[in-house]
């Protein structure tokens, strides 16, 4: 089950990152709306049900297993207090610069899981470049883009 979690949201990043794109030029805050919807809030909700609900094989996943998981709760819950808090932005009650804000938000939170993940590859003998490539790598990627969408559509 996890592995299906874990594609699905790689497959909500790729379709969030292409209609954002697609409607960047001509219609920047639906892009945003785009963006915000698909790579914080459903990627957010989906990584709570990764790290709470599925903590013991999303550890096995991580090559983090731990009797307490509490670091994976504490993890999970921040993702889905992002995850709502993109939700509630689509609501028109909010402007386009909170999404921009919540997108910068949990970019900058990526960044420092992204950088933790690779310091755990490099640090290990023989470097594990499997983990590297998909914990800190595509994490970096995905905040990029994030990083990119907002300030693309502030200016």
């Amino acid at each position: 089950m996890i592995r299906v979690l874990v594609i699905l949201r790689y497959a909500i990043v790729f379709i969030s990152v292409f209609f954002g794109f697609y409607y960047l030029d001509n219609n920047p805050e639906y892009s945003m709306r785009i963006v915000t919807g698909g790579l914080v809030g459903l990627v957010g909700i989906l990584s709570f049900v990764t790290h709470v609900i599925f903590h013991k094989a999303d550890a096995a996943r991580l090559g983090w297993i731990t009797d307490r998981p509490d670091w994976q709760f504490e993890v999970g819950y921040a993702n889905l207090a992002f995850g709502l808090a993109a939700l509630l932005s689509l609501a028109h009650l909010f402007c386009n610069t909170s999404r921009v804000i919540i997108v910068s938000a949990y970019s900058i939170y990526l960044f420092q899981a992204a950088v933790l993940h690779g310091y755990r590859a490099l640090s290990v003998k023989p470097i594990n470049i499997k983990k590297l490539m998909l914990s800190s790598l595509l994490t970096l990627v995905f905040v990029a883009f994030m990083a990119f969408f907002a300030y693309k559509s502030l200016y």
